[in-house]
């Protein structure tokens, strides 16, 4: 038991992470998180993407994509119970 929670621990701390992607005119940031028996780790992956977000002045948002998180549809209700959830966050520099 100590050694399957131990794994489990592993890889919810390896596969989650938050990255940016960024070109001369665009970028993308990314977040995700590992949903495990409700418990997001280690952080909303919405959050995870949003602290990438460039606050120069120059960057625009122009989409936001996530995975349903929220308890109201089966498949939000599913991926909260075992999941990954992602966050991309999209815009251009101005």
């Amino acid at each position: 038991m100590k050694i399957m929670l131990s794994c489990c621990l592993a890889a919810g701390l390896l596969s989650s992470c938050a990255s940016i992607d960024k070109r001369k005119h665009t970028w993308s940031a990314t977040g995700f998180d590992l949903n495990i028996l409700f418990f997001q780790i280690p952080n909303d992956s919405h959050t995870l993407a949003e602290e990438l977000v460039p606050m120069d002045g120059k960057a625009k948002i122009v989409s936001v994509a996530s995975t349903p998180q929220d308890w109201r549809t089966v498949y939000g209700f599913l991926n909260r119970l075992f999941g990954v959830g992602v966050t991309q966050i999209s815009g251009t520099n101005e």
